[in-house]
């Protein structure tokens, strides 16, 4: 489920908010970097994944 609050910093971070996508950072990259471990079982590796997934999600904003 998407909970509000991600909702409007995604809209924050569409309009240009940097704060706002770091916040969703911060609030997500804990889960994104467990699921990685379930594919790559290093911490090193899931957490560049993480940020990869991260990155990419940034840059396609403007589609979302």
């Amino acid at each position: 489920m998407i909970a509000v609050e991600d909702i409007r910093l995604v809209v924050d971070a569409k309009r240009g908010c940097d704060r706002s996508f770091e916040a969703l950072v911060d609030r997500h990259m804990g889960p994104a970097t467990h699921v990685a471990m379930g594919y790559v079982r290093n911490r090193d590796d899931a957490t560049a994944l993480a940020q990869e997934a991260f990155y990419r999600a940034y840059r396609a904003l403007a589609r979302f």
